[in-house]
């Protein structure tokens, strides 16, 4: 096992002779396969150099096959004593690749907002390469499961639909 998060055990598999990251879902039941389709759907048509890979999907157990990122992820890096070294221009390297993949997820008809957006989702393969996941909301765990993530709008979200009162000048 390489990771456990909110929703999903990740696992280091292999797939056709490729070493690939198996993401296996913690709930079960119809209404996840029927999640897990229509998932499928979404990540089969994304490509982008910053976004990982989608490789395969198995239903029974409910499990996503990605590419294999060997460096792990941008967390376990910053707090390890690996030699891999995030000064100030790999620091701008990875914020520009970050940056890129949120902006291609965020102008796609309809967008796709994220909404996980943390350094242990920021994941880094042997040659520095930054990638991050995209799982649709739809395979998030329902508010009521214990594995659910605190439901927040995103910041851009909220100022949006904030119409602050004007001031009103005092009657004569």
């Amino acid at each position: 096992r390489i990771a456990v998060g909110g929703f999903a055990e990740v696992f280091r598999g292999s797939y056709q002779g490729t070493l690939v990251a198996v993401k296996q879902l913690l709930e079960r039941g119809k209404s996840v396969r029927e999640k897990l389709e229509n998932e499928v759907q979404t990540l089969a048509r994304l490509r982008h150099p910053n976004l990982l890979l989608f490789m395969g999907y198995a239903l029974e157990p409910p499990l996503i096959l990605t590419e294999f990122m060997r460096r792990g992820s941008l967390h376990g890096i910053l707090k390890s004593d690996e030699c891999f070294k995030v000064d100030g221009l790999r620091c701008l390297n990875i914020t520009m690749a970050v940056a890129r993949v949120m902006h291609y997820l965020h102008t796609r008809s309809p967008p796709l907002p994220h909404l996980h957006l943390k350094s242990p989702n920021i994941l880094v393969d042997q040659n520095c390469r930054v990638t991050t996941p995209h799982f649709v909301m739809s395979l998030l765990p329902s508010s009521t499961s214990p594995h659910a993530p605190p439901r927040v709008p995103a910041p851009h979200h909220v100022l949006a639909h904030h119409s602050p009162t004007p001031p009103t000048s005092p009657s004569p």
